[in-house]
């Protein structure tokens, strides 16, 4: 909290020279000194276009798993579902058994929800059942 009891204005200046020619006029009309906070004085106020085309050009992951883990997640959903009957039933499983697959896999408790969420809905949209035990 700021000390005093008068009013706290903020003011956004668009270059630093603005921002200095405005407080020295105001520090001579004013007894009392008047300062910019130093974390405004550079301050960039980025438009929403300018933010867009940052994120952009950020660097994207093209995929996370390599040949390797892909192979032992592709045996394992192989192992666990019938293609002779379309069904992914089997693929519903516990936590216990989800760590050690992603352990064998090398990837994190997160990314082997999505891998497996991701393979359900796709094989769903191939035509498979699958029903979540309770």
């Amino acid at each position: 909290m700021l000390p005093g009891k008068g009013k706290l204005e903020m003011w956004y200046w668009k270059s630093s020279d603005t921002l200095g020619t405005w407080l020295a006029s105001h520090e001579a009309k004013s007894d009392k000194p008047v300062v910019a906070l130093p974390s405004f004085l550079d301050y960039k106020v980025s438009s929403r276009q300018e933010i867009m085309m940052e994120v952009r050009a950020l660097p994207r992951r093209k995929g996370s798993k390599s040949d390797e883990q892909q192979d032992i997640l592709e045996g394992w959903w192989e192992e666990h579902t019938d293609a002779d009957t379309l069904d992914y039933t089997r693929t519903y499983i516990g936590k216990a058994e989800k760590l050690e697959l992603s352990k064998l896999a090398g990837l994190s408790l997160t990314h082997m929800d999505y891998w497996l969420w991701e393979k359900r809905k796709k094989a769903k949209q191939a035509g498979w059942t699958g029903i979540m035990p309770r």
